[in-house]
């Protein structure tokens, strides 16, 4: 019997998105949904600019989205604490931090 893995692209770690699938794009903790995530977020740049691990990246339509082979993301808050029209809920990244 052959075991076939899922390439790394296709899970999220553990400790961020638990229910990540393939085809599920791996936000920043406390991100809303894609589709408010689509309409409240301006696309400013802030939430990657201030990612000390340098894994929040541009993903497609200018998305925050996590490049998880860049490193992990230690869960601070500072994308949340940024975010100027509350794409990324910081009371979610909170909890996400104390979990």
């Amino acid at each position: 019997m052959t075991v076939r893995l899922a390439p790394p692209s296709d899970l999220a770690p553990n400790d961020l998105a638990p229910t990540a699938r393939k085809g599920c794009v791996p936000r920043p903790p406390g991100s809303l949904t894609d589709r408010e995530m689509d309409d409240l977020c301006v696309r400013c740049g802030d939430c990657m600019e201030i990612c000390p691990e340098a894994v929040i990246v541009c993903g497609v339509g200018g998305l925050p989205q996590l490049d998880l082979g860049r490193g992990s993301c230690n869960r601070c808050g500072l994308c949340a604490d940024v975010c100027m029209r509350g794409a990324i809920d910081p009371l979610g990244a909170i909890l996400l931090k104390s979990a």
